[in-house]
């Protein structure tokens, strides 16, 4: 069984991770013929970033469910506070890479919409992708190799559509940085709340996306280093991403490959 430990003595950040339940049991990602060939005759995967994905709508929904919620604060100084946290929030989105996956082996809605191939990870695949995938970074004339665990931190969770669940977790998120503010706080759970913040950017989703049943795991960069991008046209706009490469990919990780169609 898969297990989060998180080392806290904050009871509201435990108490917020705890919204956030880990995956048990296999994964699986839905993709086209186009990408199961790059796949299949290589050790990498394509980890997109945050702020490109093709909907827009996803990076701005959540930062409007917290505005609404900042709206109810009845003190100005503190609204103030939160706005500014959530306008530094967006500058981290450019930092963080997603990876969209489910639990669900075989669905229509899915085939129907990221393709017929089905690649069924195993239970431990998040901690190999954040623990032992590297990537290779221009240098120069060359590229240098850059371990994901010296450069990114991890986080994952299944998405969440439920908007009354969502207002829920945000007035949590809000209510324990103000009690941080007015006390003192441990530098290690200020950065823990940023990391909820993020999870909550990447993982809160409106309804109507409820059939996707996603699952998501995320690589957050913790450094400044430059040109760590790759870019791909694509419908006239330009998609980042980042090539995961996992050592063992289909020896430890992917455990099938279906063609379900």
């Amino acid at each position: 069984m898969r297990q989060q430990t998180i080392f806290t003595g904050h009871d509201g950040v435990s108490e917020l991770f705890n919204q956030f339940r880990t995956s048990q049991g296999a994964l699986f990602h839905y993709t086209s013929i186009k990408s199961i060939d790059s796949i299949k005759s290589g050790s990498e995967l394509w980890v997109t970033r945050a702020d490109s994905f093709l909907d827009k709508e996803e990076i701005k929904y959540g930062l409007n469910v917290f505005r609404s919620v900042s709206e109810e604060i009845t003190t100005d100084k503190d609204k103030e506070f939160i706005n500014k946290y959530l306008l530094n929030i967006e500058e981290y989105l450019q930092s963080t890479y997603v990876l969209s996956l489910t639990s669900i082996s075989s669905d229509k809605y899915l085939l129907d919409n990221y393709g017929a191939y089905v690649i069924e990870l195993c239970e431990n695949f998040p901690t190999l992708l954040g623990c032992t995938a590297w990537h290779s970074i221009p240098s120069g004339d060359c590229y240098t190799n850059h371990y994901f665990i010296d450069h990114y931190e991890k986080v994952e969770g299944y998405v969440i559509y439920d908007y009354s669940k969502q207002i829920e977790i945000s007035n949590m998120v809000i209510s324990t940085i103000l009690n941080m503010l007015k006390k003192d706080t441990h530098v290690i759970d200020v950065y823990h709340m940023r990391k909820i913040f993020i999870m909550c950017m990447t993982l809160f989703k409106h309804s109507k996306y409820r059939k996707e049943n996603e699952y998501r795991v995320s690589i957050i960069r913790n450094t400044k280093n430059p040109s760590q991008d790759f870019n791909e046209k694509r419908n006239n706009s330009k998609k980042h991403y980042i090539k995961a490469i996992i050592p063992g990919l289909h020896q430890k990780c992917i455990v099938n490959i279906n063609n379900i169609r």
